[in-house]
């Protein structure tokens, strides 16, 4: 679908909202009786309930410039069925905002969004569009992740091309020192969780060397999984993310443009890495 207004796509996250579902008191849910329920649970109860990300944009008219005051945030929703139709809106405007480059879920009915420019991360509230700013002096951010219930930010810096962690609060604010993970190209990664809940791997979106990394964060052992994503030898692979269903939740899929030179026109794909 098409977003008018929306401009270059810069990041997106599911986000956890209650809301109604159709039920006759079953589930997760706590409604009574026949009708409405609450949706505990999005990722919990896909099958009925909708799906809410959030996406945020700006006008970029070229590569590493964004027009000043164009940052905006949206919701896109995904109605209870499979034919139900995506929605967009607009959820807010950030005219004060620079790039908003990474956007992590955080806690049910907030995100996390990372602005490059400003080197700082706001937690906005999706149902009114307010915000904080808990992490500043964040240089280079760039995507921003989270682990649920570990209570920790990571974020990818690519001016020191680190992976990074901060312990916080419930409101994102440190209360911890800033711990460098990994130091590699990275512009955007993923992180592998183990049964204990535990991060055991980071998987780094090295954008100019256009390949995927693998680091095994408890040794810092390091492989390429995936090289020259275009098959150009050009190009450059800017996010990673895991699958979430049953049948994909080993694969990454990665961004990467394809071809060209400074100054000719570019085209987009996604490559899945079965890993």
């Amino acid at each position: 679908m098409s977003v008018a207004g929306a401009f270059n796509l810069t990041g997106i996250a599911q986000v956890q909202i209650s809301g109604p579902r159709e039920g006759k008191g079953k589930g997760k849910g706590k409604g009574k009786g026949k009708g409405k329920e609450k949706c505990a649970d999005i990722e919990g109860e896909g099958e009925e309930c909708a799906e809410v990300y959030v996406f945020c944009s700006a006008y970029i008219p070229a590569p590493f410039q964004v027009g000043p005051g164009s940052a905006k945030v949206w919701t896109l929703s995904f109605g209870a069925g499979p034919t139900a139709a995506p929605t967009a809106t607009l959820l807010t405007a950030l005219p004060d905002a620079g790039f908003i480059n990474g956007v992590a879920a955080w806690d049910e009915g907030r995100v996390l969004l990372g602005d490059t420019n400003n080197e700082v991360v706001y937690l906005m509230d999706v149902q009114t569009g307010t915000y904080t700013t808990p992490l500043t002096n964040m240089s280079g951010v760039n995507g921003v992740e989270t682990v649920p219930g570990q209570g920790y930010v990571y974020w990818a810096n690519h001016n020191a091309q680190t992976v990074s962690r901060v312990e916080v609060d419930g409101d994102a604010v440190p209360i911890g020192p800033r711990e460098v993970l990994v130091q590699n190209e990275v512009d955007d990664f993923a992180l592998e969780v183990g049964p204990d809940g535990t991060v055991k791997r980071a998987y780094l979106a090295a954008m100019m060397a256009n390949e995927v990394v693998e680091v095994v964060l408890a040794t810092g052992v390091k492989r390429v999984v995936a090289a020259d994503l275009s098959g150009t030898g050009l190009g450059f692979t800017s996010t990673v993310v895991f699958g979430r269903g049953e049948t994909d939740k080993r694969f990454l899929y990665a961004t990467v443009g394809v071809g060209g030179q400074p100054g000719q026109n570019f085209s987009a794909g996604i490559v899945a890495i079965d890993l």
